[in-house]
């Protein structure tokens, strides 16, 4: 199906998200870090990106901002973030360049959804 790259410092959702989009026939890369995700996203070229935007040093809004300039890849903002500013963050995340966001804890029916209405 699609190649999709995510990015989350998360290393038990890393997983439990890549099961779940090869389960469901795509190719999946991860990244536990922006850096890694960033280059992994230049030579890997995948169709859609799932990015955590909260993690330790170069945050997932570096993500945002540089993939965005591809008109051809769809980028999908994830957080759970709880305080007020990291909220605020998380809805301002289009204005970054996010298609969608998708806010944590998410079920496998919201996760495979999303992705299924980015990759039409």
């Amino acid at each position: 199906m699609a190649r999709i790259l995510v990015i989350d410092d998360e290393a038990e959702l890393l997983n439990v998200v890549k099961s779940q989009l090869v389960k469901a026939g795509h190719e999946v890369l991860i990244a536990q870090n922006p850096s890694d995700g960033l280059e992994l996203y230049r030579k890997n070229e995948p169709a859609l990106v799932l990015t955590d935007i909260f993690m330790p040093n170069v945050g997932g809004l570096a993500v945002l901002m540089q993939v965005a300039r591809d008109a051809r890849v769809k980028v999908i903002a994830m957080s759970g973030g709880g305080a007020r500013g990291m909220v605020e963050v998380l809805e301002d995340a289009p204005a970054f360049g996010a298609w969608r966001v998708l806010k944590k804890p998410f079920t496998r029916t919201q996760l495979l959804s999303l992705v299924d209405e980015a990759l039409a």
